[in-house]
């Protein structure tokens, strides 16, 4: 283009014949043709700028994607442990239950029957809907059962027991056992200690108290029920 101009400038001092009208002619159809192709260069710029925008905005909206896959890969692994751990949790329970002892259900429900008429679980026989009053003990009402004193109790028989072992143990380390044996020369003594066992802490539970005297009383009805068979037999 540069060039193309110097030369039409030339051509326009030096017009004195045809010939140059001539070359100045073609050097301006030159000059067109050159302007036209380079505005359709710059439309195809604008194009591929525009292409380039679009490229671009996809490349954002391809990396947002990826951040909320990673998120999601991320709650997946989470919800995959809970998962895991829940699933053990409930193996777990499960063969504990196989494990555990059964009892019949008519066992369950005396011992229910029980601990409601003798610790006070249960509503009063006057109470209604919209009464003021709860239908179940306070805290402080557990408290003053029997049910609140079984822990101050096996405290105080804690305590005794360990004062029973003191006095045990004070009572073994003062009182010496003297063995004499007659030698030629002279004769020796030995003290022997005797060493007492401390009384085993009775470690048994409430409920299981319970269930072995409800237990002992159905052995005892199943007993009493097969004398009477054995005497009617007998008869």
């Amino acid at each position: 283009m540069d060039t193309i101009c110097r030369e039409i400038i030339s051509q326009l001092y030096n017009s004195s014949s045809t010939n140059n009208n001539f070359d100045t002619q073609t050097l301006v159809d030159m000059f067109i043709e050159r302007q036209n192709y380079l505005t359709q260069q710059i439309h195809v710029v604008r194009e591929q700028q525009e292409l380039e925008r679009q490229l671009q905005m996809k490349r954002d909206e391809i990396l947002k994607c990826d951040r909320a896959l990673r998120c999601l890969q991320t709650y997946l692994l989470q919800a995959v442990q809970v998962l895991s751990s829940a699933v053990y949790q409930a193996r777990e329970k499960l063969a504990n239950i196989r494990r555990a002892k059964t009892f019949p259900s008519e066992t369950i429900i005396r011992y229910a029957h029980q601990l409601a008429s003798c610790y006070s679980t249960i509503a009063p026989d006057n109470w209604q809907q919209g009464d003021i009053r709860r239908p179940y003990p306070t805290n402080i009402a557990m408290n003053r059962g029997l049910l609140g004193r079984i822990s101050e109790q096996t405290l105080q028989q804690q305590q005794q027991q360990q004062q029973q072992m003191n006095m045990q143990n004070s009572t073994i380390n003062s009182t010496t056992v003297v063995n004499t044996s007659t030698t030629q020369n002279a004769s020796s003594y030995t003290p022997v200690t005797t060493a007492v066992r401390p009384p085993k802490h009775d470690t048994t539970s409430f409920a299981s108290d319970i269930f072995s005297t409800l237990n002992e009383e159905t052995n005892a009805t199943n007993c009493s029920s097969s004398d009477t068979d054995s005497d009617d037999d007998l008869l």
